[in-house]
């Protein structure tokens, strides 16, 4: 069980940090899709409801928004060694501050369009 959910998990931070390196230097409509998608992905989750195998109410997995902004910290880190002076130490800020948003009573949306909205400025 640990084996397979590893697989599930990596390949889960790679699809999010292939998400978000399709967005630096992207259109605004492309960082509010992906927003908007996030938010409904989450919302989904927090009302247990995903997938057809599991019962209603019981939550599987991780919050997508929680393993999404875990995915671009560690791709923003790696671009931080990668490419030194750049504004990815900026960014990874960013991330933590959005997740310390998502703690408090801000729309989850909304943080993330922030956060991505920026990002696609890189």
């Amino acid at each position: 069980a640990v084996r397979a959910a590893e697989g599930v998990v990596v390949d889960l931070h790679q699809h999010w940090a292939r998400r978000l390196e399709e967005l630096f230097g992207g259109p605004p409509d492309q960082a509010l899709a992906l927003a908007a998608e996030l938010d409904q992905a989450s919302s989904q989750w927090r009302r247990g409801m995903r997938g057809e195998e599991s019962e209603p109410g019981e939550r599987v997995g991780e919050d997508p928004v929680q393993l999404a902004l875990g995915a671009w910290q560690l791709l923003l880190r790696r671009r931080m060694l990668q490419e030194p002076g750049g504004p990815w130490a900026r960014l990874l800020e960013l991330s933590f501050d959005t997740l310390g948003y998502l703690e408090q009573n801000v729309s989850p949306r909304l943080a993330l369009e922030c956060f991505l909205l920026e990002c696609r400025r890189a």
